[in-house]
């Protein structure tokens, strides 16, 4: 069996597993023990930004078994508008296939760019109570450094970004 057929098997097992245990299919990595647990990072890594009245912060990254999860903690002011969607941004050497698990689970699309921030990224495309806070989640295939990502918040009629850590290409 080759190399390839190997990893195929052992991401059809993980999926298979992660179901049977009752862990949403396309987070099962984050909810099913292969990567750490998001509420288990309680502390962010670094400044957070406010981004169309939601203050964003970059909790941190986390390799495990060949691959690397990076998460952000979205939190509302209480003031309106609410949340549309969340864009945690993506440099150009990440496609869309090298994404293996993100939560929460919900309309997940990955957008090149978004045409309302123009951020190319992960777009959360489901909202937010102006008083709500929530973790958003990704596992990237392979293992990546830091770097600087921009993040996308639409709220209402504001569509803003802003510089933040998140992976960076290889080599960068």
């Amino acid at each position: 069996m080759s190399v390839l057929s190997k990893s195929v098997l052992a991401v059809v097992v993980c999926l298979s597993l992660a179901v049977l245990a009752g862990c949403g299919g396309s987070n099962s990595c984050q909810e099913c023990g292969e990567c750490p647990s998001p509420s288990s990072w309680a502390e962010a890594q670094g400044d957070p930004v406010v981004v169309s009245g939601y203050t964003v912060t970059y909790m941190g990254s986390s390799d495990c078994n060949g691959t690397t999860c990076f998460c952000y903690l979205v939190e509302g002011n209480g003031e309106p508008p609410g949340l549309s969607h969340f864009t945690a941004g993506l440099p150009e050497c990440i496609v869309w296939e090298d994404i293996v698990a993100y939560s929460p689970d919900g309309e997940v699309v990955f957008a090149d760019p978004d045409p309302t921030t123009g951020v190319r990224g992960l777009k959360y495309d489901f909202g937010l109570a102006t008083d709500g806070s929530q973790m958003y989640c990704f596992t990237l295939d392979g293992n990546y450094a830091e770097g600087t990502v921009l993040v996308a918040v639409k709220a209402g009629q504001l569509a803003e970004s802003a510089p933040l850590n998140g992976p960076a290409c290889p080599g960068e």
